[in-house]
């Protein structure tokens, strides 16, 4: 674990100093972690997936799968009519599930999008590494 925790560590940009004060734990605690003197408590682990909720606990704890959780989901799998010009104060997008003479079988993005929320950016990303960002 003491491997996953320099990797988040780097990737965050963090000094061990300022990981333990993140977390709540005193700065000897990375310190000993680190040097292999202590082994991460239950407690720690704790600590470290509750400040960065994006942390897949699975990859701290045994080294499986990715670093982060992905909460993505996959655009393809609905069907999107994008507007050519976004009004001002207008949706950013028309969605339009697939009808009778479809030639798709996907669902509707609304199914994915929380109506209780507001769109305020959407990107595009294009086969070819380019992409659109538009924001409201």
């Amino acid at each position: 674990m003491r491997e996953r925790i320099l990797q988040l560590l780097e990737e965050q940009r963090l000094a061990s100093s300022a990981f333990a004060e993140k977390i709540g734990v005193q700065a000897s605690s990375i310190s000993h972690l680190l040097s292999g003197r202590n082994n991460p408590s239950f407690e720690f682990i704790q600590k470290v997936l509750t400040a960065y909720p994006d942390i897949n606990a699975d990859w701290l704890i045994m080294g499986k799968g990715s670093m982060h959780v992905n909460h993505t989901k996959e655009i393809s799998d609905y069907v999107v009519e994008s507007k050519d010009e976004i009004p001002e104060n207008k949706d950013l997008f028309t969605l339009k599930a697939p009808t009778a003479n479809s030639k798709s079988d996907k669902p509707s993005i609304n199914s994915a999008i929380n109506p209780n929320k507001s769109i305020f950016k959407v990107i595009t990303l294009y086969m070819d590494g380019t992409f659109d960002e538009y924001i409201r």
